[in-house]
């Protein structure tokens, strides 16, 4: 419980069974894989973790121009570039084993 102004405020959520301790997550793809922001702050911190999109296998995503800048912003093309869902299970998620928030995949 967090407590603002004298009033109990409870952080944890439960979303489909699956229990977060706070409500923050990372958007899907702002953030890599994940494990790559703990060099920048310490991601315990947050409810979970949602890695960029990845496919069953590993993917190089589109050639060329990828990202294009305009006065507004940008858009990309990336083509979903991604290790593939094996490595990630071998290689990333392991990573997160000794790290006390959620890891989300996402996999299209």
């Amino acid at each position: 419980m967090l407590n603002v102004h004298g009033k109990e405020i409870r952080k944890n959520i439960t979303i489909k069974g699956l229990e977060f301790k706070n409500p923050i997550l990372t958007a899907s793809g702002t953030c890599g894989y994940g494990i790559e922001m703990q060099q920048y702050f310490d991601i315990s911190i947050l409810g979970g973790i949602v890695a960029k999109g990845m496919t069953l296998s590993p993917k190089s995503g589109n050639e060329g121009h990828r990202i294009a800048e305009f006065k507004g912003g940008i858009i990309n093309s990336i083509g979903l570039e991604n290790m593939g869902l094996n490595r990630f299970k071998d290689h990333i998620a392991p990573l997160f084993e000794d790290i006390d928030t959620n890891l989300i995949a996402n996999v299209s």
